[in-house]
């Protein structure tokens, strides 16, 4: 049988599940592992990586929410066209990459 789980990300797992906190895992690089974690009014992004250094990034907000479709449809050409040119000006293609 193999000895426990002790690697940062276990332990950070271990730590949310013990808190009740809801969270998501994903993989987007080949040297981290990412958990989204949910809050009241924020969503944390951890990156744990394979040395088991981990970064963050916080995402506050209001929960509010909108109901406006004509704001949701500009919002989403915005960011469309943002990704556009970004893509013309690198000279690479975007359309598989993260945010």
């Amino acid at each position: 049988m193999a000895g426990p789980l002790t690697h940062r990300l276990y332990e950070l797992l271990d730590l949310l599940d013990r808190s009740r906190i809801a969270y998501r895992i994903d993989r987007h690089r080949s040297d981290t592992v990412m958990i989204t974690a949910t809050l009241v009014g924020e969503r944390v992004e951890i990156d744990v990586f394979a040395d088991g250094h981990i970064e963050y990034s916080r995402f506050r907000g209001d929960e509010g929410v909108e109901c406006d479709d004509g704001g949701l449809l500009r919002l989403l050409r915005e960011h469309s066209e943002e990704d556009a040119r970004l893509s013309r000006s690198s000279g690479g293609d975007r359309s598989g990459a993260t945010p």
